[in-house]
């Protein structure tokens, strides 16, 4: 049933859309002035756009059956003059982002605040207490020496 809706939608959509466009090329009397010819066009352009209007309305209305959850070639087909009358609105390039291959390659890591010395120096905080890596303190020294030798 649902793709005969959006068949049928399809079709209306074009109908109304090629129907303006026929109005438009449609045959311009021989016997009129420069003036009364851009009158008659003028003329012309009032009487299909609301018949162009109409279709686009149509088509939009064949996309909004992918909010239902309905999909079908027919839709594909509005999408596709959709971006033919509006390039900007449908016809958009997809833009490519980076993506998660797995959740297991982060690893959140939260910052913990550092302790105060009152809270180093009580008793019960003794097994917590940050043990200092030696490297460190060899880095340090080393650089004191490096310091000492050019001052």
């Amino acid at each position: 049933m649902a793709d005969v809706t959006a068949a049928a939608t399809y079709y209306m959509g074009e109908i109304y859309y090629h129907f303006s466009r026929a109005l438009m090329k449609s045959e311009r009397p021989k016997n009129l002035s420069d003036l009364e010819m851009e009158q008659y066009e003028l003329a012309l352009e009032d009487q299909a756009f609301p018949f162009e209007n109409k279709g686009i309305n149509v088509h939009k209305k064949n996309v909004e059956l992918l909010y239902a959850g309905i999909y079908s070639g027919w839709i594909d087909k509005s999408i596709a003059k959709l971006a033919e009358v509006f390039p900007a609105l449908y016809a958009r390039p997809e833009q490519h982002s980076d993506f998660i291959v797995t959740i297991d390659t982060f690893r959140y890591a939260p910052k913990r605040p550092e302790k105060t010395v009152e809270a180093e120096a009580s008793p019960e905080n003794t097994e917590d207490a940050p043990v200092e890596d030696a490297p460190q303190e060899a880095e340090t020294a080393s650089t004191e020496d490096a310091n000492e030798e050019q001052g």
